[in-house]
């Protein structure tokens, strides 16, 4: 590592052309940057100003538990970046929290209310916390009483309750108007049944990423025999959470997974893998399956109504900005496992064309 040498700006803003390049041949018009900070900014700010910024932005700033033993500091640091970035294709209004780590073995970071399994025996391992509750909920309500969104990467059932508890104790000491800061909790590979109802009663948003919605070599090999039965039937409880009156946002997890938006709602309808993965017998989890206007909804206005900005995107409305792709087919009149295939004909941002396409997939 030390023989390679450092990216230069110029590099990164290369790099990053190319990413928003990727995004707009996707059908993506607007995305939130969840773990960028200042450095990714600074690169799209670079983009803005050269008209190739063609993606709205939102960027989250990663906040730790150092950041909050000193919250006073870190308020600042992160006021400062809003009011520098708050522009219609570029804003800084997002922390991002790390709860937990990843459920898969050997790693088994998640945090978990019941101790990972050994041979269908527990052991003494339940995973990491990485900020802990009293800590947390200090942070989050001083966020949540600056207007900052949070957004929080949780994997585990514990991790997720602690999220749910920290936006509880920032509503309580804070009060809510509407939607409040419309935080979130990403990822959700385990929750608990007890708390899906506290998604709406809190207002918290799920984002899930529905490209893992399937049996493969990680749901299968790697977590099953380490969480049981049980816990493995409630894997990516997308269904449950909606049926609970939860407002469930889409996302992709990208450049960790690929970008394939069309790949991702296939699944949420199927929760089934191409038989490439070797697992295709079956599908994961059917009763947590959506169905496809349930699926598209999660990508477009929910995820634009996570974002707040429901009312200029996400639909095609009278009066909202003309962000808007053209596919090559109707996904409606489709069988579900076509939908994959799907190639993005036209992405326009405002009006603008900013990416034309030809072929199949």
């Amino acid at each position: 590592n030390r023989r390679i040498p450092p990216d230069s700006f110029e590099d990164r803003v290369r790099w990053g052309r190319l990413a928003i390049e990727a995004l707009n041949e996707e059908g993506v018009t607007s995305t939130l940057d969840a773990a960028g900070g200042k450095p990714n900014l600074r690169v799209y700010e670079a983009l803005r100003k050269q008209r190739d910024l063609t993606v709205r932005t939102q960027v989250a700033t990663v906040v730790t538990a150092k950041d909050a033993a000193k919250m006073g500091k870190t308020l600042g640091r992160l006021e400062k970046l809003r009011r520098r970035y708050d522009g219609a294709m570029l804003k800084a209004s997002v922390a991002k929290v790390f709860a937990d780590g990843v459920l898969e073995f050997p790693a088994q970071t998640a945090a978990l209310l019941d101790p990972y399994l050994r041979k269908g025996k527990p052991t003494k391992r339940d995973g990491l916390l990485l900020v802990k509750p009293g800590s947390y909920e200090r942070l989050v309500t001083g966020l949540d009483r600056r207007g900052f969104q949070v957004h929080t990467h949780a994997i585990g059932d514990r991790a997720v309750r602690a999220a749910l508890d920290a936006y509880e104790a920032a509503r309580l000491n804070n009060g809510v108007a509407g939607w409040g800061n419309r935080h979130t909790i990403t990822h959700l590979q385990l929750v608990d049944p007890g708390d899906y109802s506290r998604f709406a009663q809190l207002r918290v948003i799920p984002n899930m990423q529905m490209m893992w919605f399937q049996l493969d070599g990680f749901t299968v090999d790697t977590v099953k025999p380490y969480i049981g039965e049980e816990r493995f039937r409630r894997m990516y409880p997308a269904g449950s959470l909606l049926r609970a009156g939860a407002r469930l946002a889409g996302g992709s997890d990208w450049p960790v997974d690929p970008l394939f938006p069309f790949y991702a709602i296939e699944r949420a309808v199927t929760r089934r893998a191409d038989s490439f993965y070797g697992y295709s017998k079956g599908p994961l989890n059917p009763d947590q399956r959506l169905t496809l206007s349930q699926a598209v909804e999660a990508y477009t206005l929910s995820a634009a109504f996570q974002m707040r900005q429901e009312k200029q995107t996400g639909s095609l409305e009278a009066g909202k900005l003309a962000d808007m792709i053209v596919l090559d087919r109707n996904l409606f009149r489709i069988a579900p496992k076509r939908i994959y295939g799907t190639n993005v004909l036209l992405t326009l941002v405002g009006g603008r064309i900013v990416h034309r396409g030809g072929g199949y997939r």
